[in-house]
């Protein structure tokens, strides 16, 4: 008794305590720092099997050392659902044929488990029989886990399957750490989690608790998402640059060429004094001069889209508001796109609302007019028989002008609707294709319409012609510089 005294004194400020059992393992004595440490009565345990404090084999351990006179062991154990991680130092006593077992325990779970919080770590700590023994706050803020839950009343089976588990708690093999990722249902909603699975295993080798690690990854997985987002963007801004650059230079190069030829065959002709006497030379110089206009106007329409796209593009552009005439607007139109609808065979039609005549509308002229120049040829281009019509009439309500553009060519498809406004964007971007352009027309039209706060929209099916509607608001402040 003097001696357990002297032990209680002396381990009265350690996170040790001392066991004393018969030969059979059956507890005589617990020293009080039991008490302190534990938070559990050690009356509960006085002549009761040691196992019943650990919940493992002792007497695996005592039978399986060598030395029965001094052994230090470090283990996991399992006290009143907690756990802990133990060194024990066991000395055996022929005479008094008695066991004295000296426990330090170290609640490292709720060292580790503290420091995890800080971090917004989740962890948990799974027995054999399934049950989460331990959990951190940021566990069961994200799960809302409860005390001596089962893993299989978790969401979206966080730990494993039971049959999973069952093979890893009964395996003879020592399991090394272990690592997977995985989209998870939260109290946050949908995460993602790197999880990392260790195994822990008793002084007998085997496998009696998993520790589970939850890193949440969520912002690190939708930044790698946006970045690859973004990487296949630029890629396919790359892609629609150098097709632009390579169309650029074709669609200028072959009215230059036009341009160019004619003008040097028709001066080489002209040498001659007899020349202009033959009425065959007139009519090949008036075929050539009318091609040298056709090629002129198509280089400077190219030109004027890009000058007028970079401009819009560079902020550069303002806006002159003035009063619309819209017959004007329309004869404008016809000498400046219907030389491409006569090469074609195509009629071009416009029909102006009675409603116009009675409204002074006010917006920038010559906008204006490059809308409709644009969408005009662009349904010109890709109508290859049949017709395309301008209709433009007075929505009295929202006081705004709409103009209809229509036509019997070829076609978009619905899925297409949101690429063609898009700057460099063909369907065929290659040289190869069927229609010229460099695919700044349509992008020029929306970001006109949005500078002068109007909306744009097209209807059409493959194979079925084509509706596209503006609708522009009346701006009402004439001679005004924005």
């Amino acid at each position: 008794m003097f001696a357990e005294k002297i032990l209680n004194t002396l381990l009265n400020s350690t996170n040790s305590f001392v066991i004393t059992t018969d030969e059979k393992l059956n507890i005589i004595n617990i020293t009080d720092n039991f008490e302190k440490i534990l938070n559990i009565s050690k009356q509960n345990y006085i002549n009761r099997n040691i196992n019943d404090i650990f919940e493992l084999s002792t007497i695996d351990i005592v039978e399986n050392t060598s030395n029965k006179n001094l052994s230090i062991l470090t283990t996991t154990i399992i006290i009143n659902k907690k756990v802990y991680f133990a060194k024990i130092s066991f000395y055996f006593f022929q005479e008094e044929k008695k066991y004295f077992f000296i426990i330090t325990i170290e609640n490292l779970f709720e060292f580790f488990g503290g420091l995890l919080d800080q971090l917004g770590i989740a962890m948990h700590v799974i027995s054999k029989d399934r049950t989460i023994i331990y959990f951190n706050k940021a566990s069961q803020n994200y799960f809302n886990i409860k005390e001596c839950m089962k893993c299989y009343e978790l969401p979206d089976n966080i730990t494993f399957s039971s049959c999973q588990q069952r093979c890893l708690f009964n395996t003879d093999k020592k399991m090394p750490n272990f690592e997977s990722e995985r989209l998870l249902s939260t109290t946050l909603g949908k995460r993602y989690f790197k999880i990392v699975t260790m195994p822990i295993y008793d002084i007998t080798n085997s496998m009696n608790l998993l520790i589970k690690i939850f890193f949440d990854i969520t912002e690190t997985v939708n930044l790698i998402q946006q970045l690859k987002e973004t990487n296949a963007i630029l890629e396919e801004n790359t892609k629609l640059k150098n097709e632009f650059i390579s169309n650029v230079s074709h669609e200028l190069k072959t009215p230059l060429t036009s341009i160019l030829g004619y003008t040097e065959l028709s001066l080489k002709r002209l040498e001659n004094p007899s020349f202009l006497t033959n009425e065959n030379n007139i009519n090949f110089l008036i075929s050539a001069f009318k091609s040298v206009d056709k090629s002129s106007k198509r280089l400077l329409e190219l030109i004027s889209n890009l000058l007028n796209f970079s401009s819009i593009e560079l902020k550069r552009s303002g806006l002159f508001i003035s009063l619309i005439d819209f017959n004007e607007i329309v004869d404008r139109i016809k000498s400046e796109i219907l030389y491409q609808a006569e090469d074609k065979h195509i009629d071009v039609n416009f029909k102006l609302s009675n409603a116009l005549k009675n409204i002074k509308f006010y917006n920038d002229k010559e906008k204006l007019n490059l809308i409709l120049c644009n969408l005009l040829s662009n349904a010109i281009k890709f109508t290859d028989n049949g017709y395309v019509n301008l209709e433009i009439d007075y929505n009295l309500l929202n006081d705004e002008v709409v103009f209809t553009i229509k036509d019997t060519g070829i076609g978009i498809d619905p899925n297409q609707y949101s690429l063609i406004f898009e700057p460099f964007r063909q369907i065929d971007g290659t040289l190869t294709r069927k229609y010229r352009g460099i695919g700044l027309g349509l992008a020029l039209v929306k970001k006109i319409v949005d500078l002068l706060q109007g909306t744009i929209d097209i209807d059409s099916e493959k194979e079925k012609g084509a509706t596209i509607i503006v609708k522009l608001k009346n701006l009402k402040k004439e001679n005004t510089i924005c």
